[in-house]
């Protein structure tokens, strides 16, 4: 597909399963409670699409950049509520929901669905 193909949830998490590289220590996918539990503490409803990708994808590992992750202890290195402090210290928009993290730059999902990328440097093609 093109960079500017747009996948349907499915696809995209199909891709991702067929991408991913085998690791030896499967991570626990969030349950339904602990996405439940995620949202209330950190005020931001999820999609039902970044519901499906968080329990069916979000764990799978396919490169050097890793999707945020909830784990039940809130201490995973790519956890998502100690990334969002972060993305929020450096200026990330406190409506973007930064999904992944690239030495300090975010791509964040907004509440239209549409996911855009956050640069602590600025950039032309950056989205703020």
């Amino acid at each position: 597909m093109s960079a500017k193909a747009k996948y349907k949830i499915n696809e995209a998490i199909n891709e991702l399963k067929k991408l991913a590289i085998p690791t030896p220590i499967k991570p626990v996918p969030p349950s339904d409670e602990l996405i439940k539990k995620y949202e209330n503490k950190i005020g931001i409803k999820f999609s039902t699409e970044y519901k499906k990708f968080l329990q069916e994808a979000s764990m799978l590992f396919v490169g050097t950049i890793s999707p945020l992750v909830l784990t039940e202890e809130g201490n995973a290195y790519n956890e998502l509520s100690e990334k969002l402090e972060d993305a929020r210290s450096l200026g990330v928009p406190r409506s973007w929901l930064p999904i992944y993290e690239d030495n300090g730059d975010y791509y964040c999902l907004l509440e239209n669905g549409e996911i855009k990328f956050w640069s602590q440097y600025g950039c032309k093609s950056c989205s703020r």
